[in-house]
């Protein structure tokens, strides 16, 4: 057997330096071997820094979870304001409704307070009854009435009729007067 550079013989259970129990290397020594987290900044492992760690981060935690209940109910996140949320769901549920009703209807934009809240059948009745309105309204008074068209005369004199321009009709006129 060989000795080795302290003069002692090596023991054949321990296994060499930077090998684990079957002889297979720890990785430690290896380049480009995974290093176990807490030594991959060169530091060694200090359990009392671990440890005061670990106290901080559950202060933290705690800390945060105190405080969450109250700037939720603080910015209207919080399970209180369901009734609230609920309100603003069932408005803008109505205003949809008002917004397709008149826009399938062609209601300005001025009218749409007009229609009221409710489901969208009473909202389509509403605005049935407004167009029903406005055409009444507006053909009763927008229409002017019609006046009868004159019958055109010809020339300077206001009872004699316009003279014929047809070569045709005027032979037949000529024909008729020398008979």
């Amino acid at each position: 057997m060989s000795t080795t550079d302290t003069g002692q013989e090596p023991n054949p259970t321990t296994p060499p330096p930077g090998t684990d129990e079957t002889g297979t290397p720890t990785g430690t020594d290896q380049p480009g071997a995974e290093v176990p987290p807490w030594e991959r900044d060169g530091e060694p492992f200090d359990s009392a820094r671990a440890w005061n760690l670990i106290r901080n981060l559950r202060a933290e935690v705690a800390a945060t979870r105190k405080a969450e209940p109250a700037a939720s109910t603080a910015t209207g996140d919080g399970s209180g304001d369901t009734a609230e949320l609920a309100r603003q769901v069932a408005t803008l549920s109505t205003d949809l409704a008002r917004e397709r009703v008149a826009r399938k209807h062609a209601l300005p934009d001025d009218l749409l307070g007009l229609l009221g809240d409710g489901d969208e059948a009473a909202l389509t009745t509403r605005a049935e009854a407004l167009i029903a309105w406005r055409d009444k309204t507006t053909t009763d008074a927008s229409t002017p009435p019609r006046r009868p068209a004159q019958k055109p005369r010809g020339g300077a004199d206001p009872t004699a009729t316009a003279t014929e321009t047809d070569p045709a009709k005027l032979a037949a006129a000529v024909a008729a007067r020398r008979r």
